[in-house]
């Protein structure tokens, strides 16, 4: 459906980011998914879109500029584009700090709510910003309950689940050659259950002998991680570190991981939970964040307690010995990813709130 003549003339939508690189993380991703379906919306409705980025991105699906990674540079532009610009959306609450040094701040904006930002200790920027905002997108409904606590109600805020880039599934097929369980995560706050995987992992050698834990990822907790393991198992090959892994090495990861673990306490949403799903592979989460908005427990998986130090050992080790039931799971999983968390899903529930934001 095409705009009014009168509407055509004035919509004219900037999606600024701090990046659209693949590889540079979560946010990033979620903000390409954004920049896909406002540049396809953009065509049919036939107004004017384009994306503005801290850092160069010159995989963006819209028309960008970017501010070559200077944020006085950023700020500038955001101050100009206010001139021409009518509605602005933002990857996160952080870069729509800009908009309070907007002109006319207000003017109508959009920005996701992904987790951690908004929760206990968030700065009062976000809290200022999250109440301004003229729609706040919230990755789960866990993110969006637990940001009521810190926050107060939020009356803008709609819960849209993300999803993956593409509808397609993995180039790699399922070959496993041992026990093998995968964590994938950013090493920096320390709450997504890599010292709880670490201690338990003996417990899971004791029971089978060639299981490997393979951890992909890096931060500033590598280190730390790395000598944990050291003196946890004697042998190096029990828990192997990856450090960064691309996402074409990651999705041979997952296809020769019998189990992807993240218990964590931690997370708003989880985009690694639906990367496991597509690929065919049981999840474990906690039962402490959204895992268990997103992974089923029992049924594409298991969201366990880690105030009971022996639930995880004991759902690895039962996975990892009984394949039909991870096998079982794995395809669950990857069904819920179908019906759920593919590209087109995302896309299916992010056009009406886009639509909505800019009243169309």
């Amino acid at each position: 459906m095409s705009l009014p003549e009168h509407r055509q003339r004035k919509l004219n939508l900037l999606l600024a980011a701090c990046s659209l690189k693949p590889g540079a993380g979560g946010i990033a991703r979620v903000g390409r998914m954004m920049a896909k379906v406002i540049a396809d919306l953009s065509n049919s409705h036939n107004y004017r879109a384009q994306s503005y980025t801290l850092e160069p991105s010159p995989e963006s699906p819209l028309p960008n500029s970017d501010a070559r990674r200077s944020r006085i540079r950023f700020a500038s532009h955001m101050h100009a584009s206010a001139l021409t610009t009518s509605h602005f959306v933002y990857d996160f609450l952080g870069m729509a700090r800009a908009h309070c040094r907007i002109p006319f701040f207000s003017k109508p904006f959009l920005t996701y709510m992904h987790g951690i930002e908004v929760w206990e200790n968030a700065p009062r920027r976000h809290t200022l910003l999250a109440h301004r905002a003229s729609m706040l997108l919230s990755n789960s409904a866990y993110t969006r309950d637990r940001a009521f606590r810190t926050l107060g109600h939020l009356k803008t805020v709609r819960v849209c689940w993300l999803g993956t880039e593409d509808d397609n599934p993995p180039a790699y097929s399922r070959r496993i050659e041992r026990p093998r369980v995968l964590v994938v995560g950013r090493m920096v706050e320390g709450y997504k259950g890599h010292d709880e995987l670490i201690r338990c992992w003996p417990k899971v050698v004791s029971k089978i002998k060639d299981a490997q834990l393979v951890i992909a990822g890096t931060g500033p907790l590598l280190a730390h991680y790395m000598k944990m393991a050291e003196n946890t198992v004697s042998d190096p090959d029990r828990i192997v570190f990856r450090g960064f892994v691309s996402d074409d090495r990651l999705s041979e990861e997952f296809s020769q991981a019998t189990i992807f673990a993240l218990p964590s306490r931690g997370e708003g949403f989880g985009l690694v939970y639906i990367e496991a799903m597509r690929h065919n592979v049981p999840v474990l989460g906690s039962i402490h964040d959204a895992a268990a908005e997103i992974n089923v427990d029992g049924q594409t998986g298991y969201n366990v307690d880690l105030d009971k130090p022996d639930d995880l050992a004991d759902r690895i080790i039962y996975l990892l010995t009984n394949s039909s039931a991870a096998a079982t799971l794995g395809a669950n999983a990857f069904h819920r990813w179908q019906q759920h968390f593919r590209f087109s899903a995302f896309s299916q529930r992010f056009t009406p709130l886009l639509d909505e934001f800019l009243g169309v």
